[in-house]
């Protein structure tokens, strides 16, 4: 691992909550990328996209970049083993930022895909 470090109080979720809740909503947007063509994760998946659709419209509202970062992060399996250092790097923001980016990510996604199903309890 780079010898660069996140801060210790951002990584026990000491600001953003509980961030291993919304380590599982990432891996859930992730398998969704992986397994599209499967018709068990359908609703995953055009969750995936309305979540990108939703943030392609923020950023024409708000002159951001959003839409292209969530990509990157999300809906390219290449990416999906990078490190958050490696992602600061990629995308030129700030971990701070990116963690708090994550977060808001992961809300819309939960938000627009609606809770996993009961038989959905394994996250992989």
């Amino acid at each position: 691992m780079d010898k660069k470090k996140i801060n210790p109080k951002y990584r026990k979720g000491k600001i953003f909550g509980n961030e291993t809740y919304f380590v599982d909503v990432e891996k859930r947007m992730r398998r969704a990328a992986i397994h599209k063509n499967e018709p068990r994760y359908e609703n995953d998946y055009n969750a995936l996209f309305k979540t990108h659709d939703f943030w392609k419209t923020y950023d024409a509202m708000n002159c951001t970049t959003m839409a292209e970062n969530f990509r990157r992060m999300y809906m390219m399996p290449a990416n999906f083993a990078k490190t958050v250092y490696a992602y600061t790097v990629d995308l030129s923001i700030s971990e701070t930022t990116l963690l708090r980016h994550r977060r808001w990510y992961a809300k819309t996604y939960e938000h627009l895909a609606g809770k996993p199903d009961a038989n959905d309890s394994e996250i992989k």
